[in-house]
């Protein structure tokens, strides 16, 4: 087997590496575009020919700077010799640590699993500050060989991208309806059926005049207007474009994304980090807010995005910085930080983190290196104003989130991430321990900085109220994702390849693979396709809902497009994610955050009626039957959809929607639907 140089580990990309940077340059410069017409107040419309004049100045000026680029360095080597010098110590080899001290470190994680959770922070606080100071030590004092050259074959090149084609068929397969689609499809719904208003003013979703959008962090996303275009472009409906287009292109790039920074992080044995990696995402589907689940099965989401290809990209964009501070490096770093807002708001926090993590793992403890992490960190300027302006609308007042915190909420936010089963304390060894299973400084430090910044900052109880009031508002358990936590299982589940005294290359190839498979037997109680995660396979291919969709489109097609309609929330949440929709009552739990801009009593009435038609009530029989009764005249209802399985309020229900001039126009044993007659 052929390996390649130090210029194939971090030089000018290659065809995988170049499409992935300019996918981010290109939809930072569509982020960008939306940005500026959501702040004017300009509409779907103003926004496709900005971005048209945009995207067309910007390859054009891609175009004749590559081809200036290359005429200057058509005999140059594509990484000079500066930016190697810049990363030659953190990438050279080190010697093997102790057994003993990864076997340590494993009693230290299983105390911490067995620990309460003041005992928990403590213990991993210190265990990792110990050994970060003994990795930065053994750096000065260890001696240390030329870097390890990244395995480079015909088959290591073509296997990103087989995987790629893989991981894009299981995504358009694999069939697992997220309710989250109810606002985010509708806001790609509302941009094409309203081409000429405002985009992301104001509710959509419940048809009341002046209701502005439930969380104003939801402004600077993109990626649903990118929907939008592409279900313009193309003709398919906006789900279709989020669950056939969106999933598949963002599929393909989980295994590329995450093949580029294994590159870099673990050379020698990359194809099976990535491999292991991969595993570690699908494997899992028990914790509902593990990384697997927003990856293959929930990857047309933007948060899932972000999640699953920008997160190990920033991380390698931060190295390359470190590496080569220039221009293009550090407009990189700026583009990754402006896509991954537009993804998801969640990243406001988070994306600057991950780039000061990379940074730090990578740049020397020197002067020069203080500078390059300065002038590295500027790249997050653009997401600071942001925030700061969104910060009052973004996060509840401190009072509130003091209240909440004071729950034991922020107790079980790495147990939200990871579940309370084995996957816990797994996660809590891999932590303390992969960086021991490493050979070079950046790899080292890659394994260990994200983890000590997790536990130090957010999940630091005496840090919790800042941490909630400024940064991560009432989600703060996606502050975890600062933490490629499935990369570091996979440096310990392939840690027999990088012991050394086994000769046999079979051998350890042989380990590796038993202990994958056995922490897919023993680990996860089912994978992230399992029918258990609410997935199942579908051919051919098709929009990710569930049966009550069906109703939802049936009601839509019953009434006039704008009419006001109550429905169970089976139903109800799907119902705005037609083009020319209905109005529900209420739709999931949006109207909770928009309830101090209703009249007073509203919201409660609305949500009464909800549960009502689902056959629940919550207030008691009359108190529903009552809101009903009022509600059908006093909302204007033209139709209404009632759950008749299991409700045992549904002879009571039909007699109001009856004596309300309501006739039922369609039924079978989950749902009917009753229109009004009008007189």
């Amino acid at each position: 087997m052929s390996t390649g140089t130090l210029g194939d580990l971090l030089g000018t990309a290659k065809t995988a590496d170049r499409l992935l940077d300019g996918a981010v340059v290109a939809f930072a410069v569509w982020t960008l575009s939306c940005h500026f017409v959501v702040f004017v107040g300009g509409s779907f419309e103003q926004l496709i020919q900005l971005a048209s004049l945009v995207l067309v100045v910007a390859v054009g000026t891609l175009i004749w700077r590559r081809k200036r680029t290359s005429e200057r360095r058509t005999t140059s080597d594509p990484l000079d010799d500066l930016a190697i010098r810049g990363l030659r110590q953190q990438l050279a080899t080190r010697p093997p640590l102790s057994p003993l001290v990864p076997a340590a470190l494993t009693i230290v994680g299983l105390l911490a699993w067995q620990g309460a959770s003041a005992w928990r922070w403590l213990l991993v606080t210190t265990a990792l500050s110990f050994c970060v100071i003994w990795s930065w030590r053994a750096e000065r004092t260890q001696p240390e060989t030329p870097p390890e050259p990244p395995i480079d074959s015909r088959w290591t090149r073509a296997l990103p991208w087989g995987l790629g084609v893989v991981a894009s068929c299981l995504a358009l397969l694999a069939h697992r309806p997220d309710y989250d689609d109810s606002f985010y499809i509708n806001i790609a719904v509302t941009a094409l059926d309203h081409p000429a208003a405002p985009l992301l003013r104001g509710d959509s979703m419940h048809g009341i005049a002046g209701l502005p959008i439930h969380l104003t962090a939801y402004r600077v996303h993109s990626i649903e207007l990118l929907q939008a275009a592409i279900a313009r472009l193309t003709g398919l409906s906006p789900m279709l474009a989020a669950h056939w287009v969106v999933a598949a292109l963002a599929a393909f790039a989980v295994p590329l994304a995450h093949a580029r920074l294994l590159r870099i992080v673990t050379p020698a044995i990359w194809p099976w980090t990535l491999a292991a990696t991969l595993v570690a995402l699908i494997a899992v589907g028990d914790p509902h807010r593990w990384y697997g689940n927003f990856a293959l099965v929930r990857i047309w989401q933007g948060k899932s995005v972000f999640l699953s290809v920008l997160v190990p990209l920033l991380f390698v964009h931060a190295f390359r910085f470190a590496a080569r501070p220039d221009r293009r490096s550090w407009a990189l770093l700026v583009c990754g930080q402006v896509a991954a807002i537009g993804l998801t708001s969640s990243a406001l926090p988070t994306a600057p983190c991950i780039v000061v993590l990379g940074l730090m793992a990578a740049l020397p403890a020197s002067l020069s290196g203080a500078r390059r992490l300065l002038l590295g960190s500027l790249s997050a300027a653009y997401l600071l104003v942001v925030g700061l302006i969104l910060r009052s609308s973004v996060l509840p007042p401190s009072g509130h989130l003091a209240s909440a915190s004071s729950n034991g909420e922020r107790d079980s936010v790495l147990e939200t991430v990871v579940g309370t089963g084995p996957l816990l304390p797994l996660s809590l060894v891999c932590m303390l321990v992969a960086w021991t299973m490493t050979r070079s400084a950046l790899a080292r430090r890659f394994a260990l900085l994200p983890g000590l910044a997790t536990w130090l900052v957010f999940l630091n109880p005496t840090l919790e109220p800042w941490v909630r009031n400024w940064l991560t508002g009432t989600v703060g358990w996606r502050a975890l994702w600062i933490l490629p936590l499935p990369s570091l299982i996979a440096l310990v589940l392939t840690a027999p390849l990088v012991i050394r005294g086994v000769r046999s290359a079979a051998l350890r190839a042989t380990t590796v693979v038993v202990a994958i498979s056995a922490f897919v037997l023993w680990i996860p109680s089912f994978s992230s396709f399992s029918v258990e995660n609410r997935s199942e396979w579908r051919f051919p291919p098709g929009a990710k809902v569930n049966a009550p969709y069906e109703w939802a489109g049936e009601l839509n097609r019953l009434v006039p497009a704008g009419s006001f309609v109550a429905a169970p929330d089976a139903v109800g949440q799907w119902v705005p994610t037609f083009r020319r929709h209905a109005f529900p009552l209420s739709v999931r739990h949006y109207l909770k955050a928009q309830r101090r801009h209703l009249p007073s009593g509203e919201f409660a009435e609305r949500e009464r009626i909800k549960h009502m038609l689902d056959g629940r009530i919550p207030d008691g029989l009359s108190a529903g039957m009552r809101s009903l009764r009022e509600g059908l005249d006093r909302y204007e209802l033209a139709a209404v959809c009632v759950r008749v399985h299991n409700n045992r309020f549904l002879d009571s229900i039909r007699d109001v929607l009856a004596q309300g001039g309501f006739r039922r126009v369609r039924g079978d044993g989950t749902f009917e639907i009753w229109v009004h007659d009008e007189p």
